[in-house]
């Protein structure tokens, strides 16, 4: 084992920053979940064809939160890598750049959303 695995693993400040850090993601993931879960069982009780609606229009959701995840995801290591550096500018600017790329994707999916419904749907399917 590598010293610098050695002091990760003997580390135990990294281990409460690192379940501070995961455990509120955590907990949005329950959440988001157990929001979609309690949609798809009140909309059961409606009947089949809402149910296939409204996990149809998820779909397009799906889609979105996936894009917003990537881009996440492709900032965090361009963030981590200038928070390693101590490089606070570029830092920012990555932070800011990612916010306004994912705070335009929303608007797109918005305007999309708010005008053409229709056409979204039969993205997925014909009917």
């Amino acid at each position: 084992m590598s010293d610098i695995q050695k002091l990760v693993l003997r580390d135990r400040d990294f281990y409460r920053r690192a379940i501070g850090i995961t455990l509120p993601i955590a907990a949005q993931q329950l959440i988001t979940t157990g929001v979609n879960m309690m949609d798809t069982i009140m909309v059961t009780s409606v009947g089949e064809l809402q149910l296939s609606g409204v996990s149809l229009a998820n779909q397009f959701i799906v889609l979105f939160s996936i894009t917003c995840m990537g881009i996440g995801m492709g900032a965090s290591v361009l963030i981590s890598r200038y928070y390693g550096m101590k490089d606070e500018a570029d830092l920012k600017r990555s932070v800011v750049i990612m916010i306004r790329f994912a705070l335009g994707v929303a608007l797109a999916f918005s305007i999309v959303t708010a005008l053409a419904p229709k056409w979204i749907m039969r993205i997925y399917t014909n009917e």
